[in-house]
């Protein structure tokens, strides 16, 4: 892929990358590290909340796991591919701002709800507005920073993710001494219209040439993937590993 910068040759464009000034980069890493803390928090912040939505709504254990649990996941999985395609189209800052509007849309459906139908509906809401937490991160850091620094940013990132889900346990279930579940969930849209809003505002916008590519070519490249035997050698493992580590930390 190359980038282009208004007033600036493709040599230009690569020595800015190497010289990203520090106030830039903090931009770039502060808005899309605090939309992933929020991607993780509302992860694993089900475990939390369970038990008082349940006794306010009194719902059946499978009824609740459904509502809470498979429809963000399930949600969340379905977006991954359209995702990818439109992060390589356009801006991830201007993709992720739009996706998380729809989660905190999301989160506030899920704080009104009086059943688990919409209960589900606003965690599907979440889970499609979230699947870009992770990925625009990390196809933004590949845009703007140099290779070799991916690993350290990549690094930072995950450690900002880690956090979102560390305050979704125990101090989310002091706050639900003063607050109860809907509030809280609420004061969680408020965090997620802000992340959008910052998103949209505060990194710089991304310029780019594009490849070229058509949205047919880049579906029919997903097909090649989808039809390669060493993807489905090696994704039983992924599905696998990632499964189980995401079924026993959420």
């Amino acid at each position: 892929m190359s980038w282009a910068f208004p007033g600036h040759s493709g040599h230009e464009a690569i020595m800015k990358f190497a010289s990203l000034p520090a106030s830039t980069a903090a931009r770039i890493i502060s808005a899309f590290g605090f939309g992933f803390f929020l991607s993780m928090f509302t992860r694993a912040v089900a475990n939390i909340i369970k038990q008082p939505v349940q006794a306010d709504l009194g719902l059946s254990e499978e009824m609740l796991s459904l509502a809470l649990g498979t429809s963000f996941f399930v949600a969340f999985g379905l977006m991954q591919l359209p995702l990818g395609v439109l992060l390589d189209r356009y801006d991830p800052r201007r993709i992720n701002a739009f996706l998380f509007t729809i989660a905190g849309t999301g989160a506030a459906i899920f704080a009104g709800a009086e059943d688990a139908a919409t209960l589900a509906i606003g965690r599907a809401f979440m889970g499609v507005g979230f699947a870009g937490g992770m990925m625009a991160s990390l196809k933004t850091y590949s845009l703007w920073f140099p290779v070799d620094r991916l690993p350290s940013l990549n690094g930072v990132q995950f450690a900002i993710g880690v956090l979102g889900a560390i305050l979704a346990t125990k101090p989310t279930a002091w706050l639900l001494h003063i607050y109860d579940w809907r509030e809280i969930t609420l004061i969680f849209a408020g965090c997620t219209f802000a992340a959008a809003a910052i998103l949209a505002f505060l990194p710089p916008k991304h310029v780019t040439n594009g490849d070229g590519k058509t949205l047919a070519h880049q579906l029919r490249e997903l097909g090649y993937i989808y039809g390669s035997a060493y993807f489905w050698r090696i994704t039983p493992f992924a599905f696998i590993s990632l499964g189980i580590s995401q079924g026993v930390g959420t």
